[in-house]
């Protein structure tokens, strides 16, 4: 692994060595975890973005009229094969 350095404010690093303390691990766990949970959420963040900015958008009343035509085929289709 390579080391990086980083510069905290004195009320930083006492959140982070409460945290470290407190899950029993290191400084540098605690670290690697909140950067890779960042860059997790980052990339799925951005991975929505994209698919909602391409994604295709349907009007209200199309779908309520799609959903309507699709019962209505369902039971037209439902009863057609029934003797009475």
């Amino acid at each position: 692994m390579k080391v990086v350095s980083i510069r905290l404010t004195p009320e930083e690093l006492k959140i982070l060595d409460a945290v470290a303390k407190e899950l029993d691990v290191s400084r540098s766990w605690v670290i690697r975890k909140l950067i890779n949970n960042f860059i997790e959420d980052l990339y799925d963040g951005e991975f929505a973005k994209r698919r909602l900015l391409n994604a295709e958008w349907v009007d209200h009343e199309e779908v309520k009229q799609r959903f309507l035509a699709h019962k209505v085929g369902e039971k037209s289709s439902q009863g057609a094969g029934r003797v009475t």
